[in-house]
């Protein structure tokens, strides 16, 4: 099988995967992974995502250190393939996703089914990858550890990294006040398109200052949870604005700089700071982590939460997401799509299209040309929406549109202005709107007029359910 192999310690973004100074090698002959008990189960690896603590492992410098050689990788998602004769919760065939300390980036992986989670119907597989590190870290820590109430204010650092848009998510579905704080334009735009209730650019703007302005605008008399991926020198500025039995949730230091939280003053204003370190719950209280990623799967499952895919790599290009989580550039999540069952499915799994998501808007045939080809070349189905200014119905189904687009990354999605491209719409028999044309090979596969969104989900579901179940 393929695997990515760290065989010494080193950073892995200095050359390509297999060069004598690199870190880690891609091995196209890696043992398959047996069965190890009875109740092991083999999966066939979907796609796994990219997390800071797998480049630290590689690095030398995470909490936890493997023997050498390992295989990095945490959460995933896949199809069984193999079971043992006790195993009673799964078969073959079924979606599953997961997370190990190590392994995932890898072809297949084997795990106890007591770990394994089935990903519910609708869900696409690509999140479901992506979801249990990040999700699961914010989920326990923001509603077991901190118990976020409606009405707090919560505080996200590093709000637009994997578990910082978790977070921001899960704190709105908790019915918090939700403060992020995020450097760059584009990270900024996409949080203040959550729901945000404010946004603190580092780029341009002062922590201290932003927020207090923020709170005494709002009557509100601080920061109820600081929720803190970061560390260093934007924690000190943090404590500032930290309300009287104010909770501390220490997650990560990303900044490379461990903060020091001075006792004295928590003792004076009542704080309580929380260490969390999401993987030992895995020994300690593994029933914790078992209600959170389940209660994750269902909120993925009804729309209420939203994976956000950064970028796409296959293992080949690991130098490049690890150097995109170095050097910030990631919005959200990585994830590297590893199980290739045609060469389409392999062309789609070795490309970087970027951000994934987006509805993309075609006012011209040559757009029209550009993702019809990049769908084509891929292996992807292409989902188009064609609509009108003036058409009311359209208006009730557009927000559904987006939150499939975000919800179903492997596949890509457009909308077009009947009135801006009148012929071409007629070439594709448009006769009224809605209509949503499914495409895969340029040929249309599935079609729906009108504005039933129960409908729409379905037959979006379906078409994600298709390109997994492709021979």
């Amino acid at each position: 099988m393929e695997a990515l192999v760290c065989r010494k310690l080193g950073d892995p973004t200095a050359t390509e995967p297999g060069s004598t100074e690199s870190p880690v090698e891609v091995s196209k002959t890696y043992p398959i992974p047996p069965l190890t008990s009875d109740i092991a189960v083999r999966v066939k690896v979907t796609a796994t995502s990219l997390n800071f603590a797998n480049y630290l492992q590689i690095l030398g410098k995470y909490q936890e250190k493997p023997p050498l050689p390992f295989i990095p990788g945490s959460d995933y998602s896949g199809i069984v393939d193999a079971i043992g004769p006790s195993v009673t919760k799964f078969r073959v065939g079924d979606r599953v996703c997961s997370f190990a300390a190590l392994g995932s980036y890898a072809q297949f992986i084997v795990a106890d089914q007591s770990l394994l989670f089935l990903v519910p119907e609708g869900c696409d597989m690509i999140a479901a990858a992506a979801l249990p590190v990040a999700f699961g870290t914010s989920h326990v820590a923001l509603v077991h550890r901190a118990r976020l109430t409606s009405g707090q204010v919560l505080m996200v650092l590093g709000a637009a990294g994997g578990v910082g848009l978790a977070a921001v998510q899960i704190g709105k579905i908790c019915g918090a006040i939700v403060i992020a704080v995020a450097r760059g334009s584009e990270k900024i735009q996409l949080l203040k398109s959550m729901g945000v209730d404010h946004v603190v650019d580092l780029g341009s703007e002062n922590v201290i200052t932003s927020v207090k302005e923020f709170v005494k605008t709002r009557k509100l008399k601080g920061v109820d949870v600081l929720y803190d991926p970061v560390g260093g020198k934007l924690t000190k500025d943090s404590m500032k604005v930290l309300n009287w039995g104010a909770q501390i949730l220490v997650i990560g230091f990303a900044s490379g700089e461990v903060p020091l939280i001075p006792a004295n003053i928590a003792l004076v204003k009542n704080w309580t700071v929380h260490g969390l370190y999401w993987g030992s719950y895995k020994i300690h209280q593994p029933n914790v982590l078992d209600d959170s990623i389940r209660e994750l799967l269902s909120w993925l499952a009804r729309g209420l939460i939203t994976i956000h895919i950064s970028h796409t790599y296959s293992l080949s290009q690991s130098n490049l997401a690890f150097g995109a989580i170095k050097d910030r550039k990631a919005i959200g999540k990585l994830w590297s799509c590893i199980c290739c069952r045609s060469n389409k499915d392999e062309a789609q799994a070795r490309s970087q299209h970027g951000p994934k998501g987006k509805v993309h808007p075609v006012t011209k045939i040559e757009k029209w040309e550009e993702k019809i080809t990049e769908a084509n070349n891929n292996g992807m189905i292409l989902v188009v929406y064609f609509s009108a200014p003036w058409c009311v119905p359209c208006k009730n189904i557009e927000p559904v549109f987006k939150k499939l687009a975000s919800r179903y990354p492997s596949m890509i999605f457009v909308t077009i202005d009947v009135e801006e491209l009148a012929e071409f719409s007629d070439e594709w028999n448009v006769e009224a709107t809605p209509t949503i044309v499914f495409l895969k090979d340029g040929r249309q596969m599935d079609k729906l007029v009108g504005a039933e969104t129960s409908e729409l989900q379905k037959k979006t579901a379906a078409a994600a359910d298709l390109l997994l179940k492709k021979p």
